[in-house]
């Protein structure tokens, strides 16, 4: 029962991720694998959850990356196209600072489509009209000691 005033010690810092273009096939991460694959839509429902993410294919036009933040980096909120600075977005969830240059991100240019284990942007989702969904799914693997 007291009280303890020091200096909080940072941890060891993790190199951030660097840039790699996003195709098909497996990418190791930090604490995790995300799996990127193409499939035709034949009309049936994709399940998505916290860690899955469908988006439509033909509607991204630019080369996706996968990467951490950068100045300038958005995130389309609504169908109708609002953004909002990724920034702007890391503050209003309350997430930590020293979190926030380590979270991957899928973007195409300064847009991001998916801030893996938050959330996905809105201009690339699926709807009636797809015929092919990028389909990325995150799997967390156990750190080892």
């Amino acid at each position: 029962g007291g009280v303890c005033i020091c200096r909080r010690i940072k941890r060891d810092e993790k190199e951030p991720l660097s840039e790699n273009v996003l195709t098909p096939g497996t990418f190791a991460l930090e604490n995790g694998v995300l799996n990127v694959k193409i499939l035709e839509c034949d009309g049936a429902v994709i399940p998505q959850n916290m860690y899955t993410k469908t988006f439509d294919y033909d509607k991204i036009k630019d080369t996706l990356k996968l990467r951490t933040r950068l100045p300038g980096d958005f995130i389309v909120i609504n169908p109708d196209g609002r953004r909002k600075s990724f920034s702007n977005y890391l503050t209003d969830m309350k997430v930590d600072k020293e979190l926030r240059d380590r979270i991957p991100l899928v973007t195409r240019g300064s847009e991001i489509l998916w801030a893996i284990g938050m959330r996905s942007g809105e201009s690339c989702r699926t709807d009636e009209k797809t015929t092919r969904a990028l389909v990325m799914t995150f799997s967390r693997t156990k750190t080892e000691e």
